[in-house]
């Protein structure tokens, strides 16, 4: 855990629930895909987790459910339940 970095996000996004560790989030994502898919996946999950405010991330989170949602559906949900 990072020192403060609960207190930062918080003061931002008041209400979320911090998952710390993105890799293993990323991994459980990743088993899921068939490999010619996983670049692709990854550089649009990217967009989820590197997305400047709360708004952004969910627009990038539905961005990605409508490309890959049906092939994948329970990424969407995973990142939406962490």
């Amino acid at each position: 855990k990072l020192p403060g970095i609960e207190t930062a996000v918080r003061a931002v996004f008041p209400r979320v629930e911090l998952q710390f560790c993105i890799v293993h989030q990323m991994r459980n994502s990743l088993k899921h895909v068939v490999y010619k898919d996983r670049k692709e996946v990854v550089i649009d999950l990217k967009k989820v987790y590197q997305a400047a405010t709360e708004e952004m991330a969910l627009l990038e989170l539905e961005r990605f459910e409508d490309k890959w949602g049906e092939k994948y559906p329970y990424i969407g949900k995973s990142w939406r339940d962490s």
